[in-house]
């Protein structure tokens, strides 16, 4: 169904019936930019620093009200990211941001959305 809609942002929740938010949260980063707010009961820092690293946008610990799960939404929605695709290549070495991937002599690497994010950053603005 995601990849039917292509939505523009995603609410989910920390517990889903088949998997989790955390785990649905990364799969969708590796599959597209889409915005992403994780609902939770967990209050924990380092629950928040993990789905944050996996690449949610926002994280709303439980109990939260209507109004702000909606300027939360408009807050993340201010930040559309650019959707043109960009290649950086050095040598053996591409990132492509479109695709959200880094390869070496046409290896996929793995890395999380934020290693992603930091290694794009910095290939992007040299020196």
């Amino acid at each position: 169904m995601f990849e039917k809609l292509k939505p523009l942002l995603v609410v989910l929740d920390w517990n889903l019936p088949d998997t989790t938010g955390y785990h649905l949260c990364q799969e969708m980063q590796r599959r597209t930019n889409v915005f992403g707010i994780m609902l939770s009961s967990r209050t924990q820092e380092a629950d928040k620093l993990k789905v944050l690293s996996a690449g949610a946008d926002d994280y709303i610990c439980k109990p939260f009200g209507l109004a702000e799960l909606a300027i939360r939404i408009e807050v993340v929605l201010r930040r559309m990211r650019p959707v043109t695709s960009s290649r950086i290549v050095f040598d053996q070495f591409a990132i492509d941001s479109a695709r959200r991937e880094a390869t070496l002599n046409d290896r996929i690497i793995k890395l999380t959305a934020l290693e992603f994010k930091i290694l794009y950053f910095l290939a992007s603005h040299s020196g």
